[in-house]
């Protein structure tokens, strides 16, 4: 059975409320430890710790996750770049200094799903099942991105209309109390939302 946009934008509605709104708050958090506690489950939700080993922050005198946080603490979202080739540029940025932070570990896909849960939209997650999806070479971030964009562009109209038409499900997530009919069409109108939508569709292509 082929995947729609209206069963990808139920899903991501579902991940938003148990996951990732609590997450994107957390690391917004205005104290450190807070943001520390939602780092320890971002990484354990998105399953990105095992390139960031105790070695390089506990076992040298730092809480868990200190060194990375102090590099996602100096990102001025504020005057983040738009432009899909300078938000490579920044990305990679700071995917070495989190790398230089953690031993030179590869931390692309982690670098995007941090940035993502700060800034959210320019930012594209970097996925494996994404990039299968899209057929681009393993670590190309620039053909990533590229690919991403021109097939968004092909499926926009139908995802703009799955997600208008989201409300219409909300009784059937998995949190109707907390996703209303207001709030869940604030969210669904948003452009960080809509293309959330498009990853779910990514990552279950992907997987085939």
């Amino acid at each position: 059975m082929p995947v729609t946009f209206e069963y990808c934008s139920l899903h991501y509605l579902n991940q938003w409320l148990k996951h990732d709104m609590d997450l994107f708050t957390g690391i917004s958090s205005n104290n450190k430890t807070e943001r520390i506690d939602f780092l320890k489950k971002a990484t354990s939700y998105y399953k990105i710790s095992r390139n960031l080993q105790t070695q390089y922050d506990v076992d040298i005198g730092f809480q868990r996750y200190e060194p990375l946080l102090k590099v996602l603490d100096s990102i001025d979202t504020s005057y983040f770049p738009v432009n899909s080739v300078d938000v490579v540029k920044e990305i990679r940025k700071i995917e070495s200094k989190i790398s230089n932070k953690y031993g030179g570990k590869g931390v692309l896909s982690l670098t995007t799903k941090l940035l993502w849960l700060k800034i959210q939209s320019p930012i594209l997650i970097y996925d494996s099942q994404a990039r299968i999806a899209l057929n681009t070479p393993d670590g190309a971030l620039s053909d990533f991105y590229d690919a991403w964009h021109q097939e968004f562009a092909k499926y926009k109209t139908d995802i703009n209309e799955a997600c208008a038409n989201l409300v219409k499900v909300r009784q059937y997530s998995i949190n109707p109390n907390l996703a209303t009919e207001s709030k869940v069409k604030h969210w669904a109108s948003q452009k960080w939302f809509k293309e959330r939508v498009f990853d779910m569709y990514l990552w279950e292509k992907g997987r085939k």
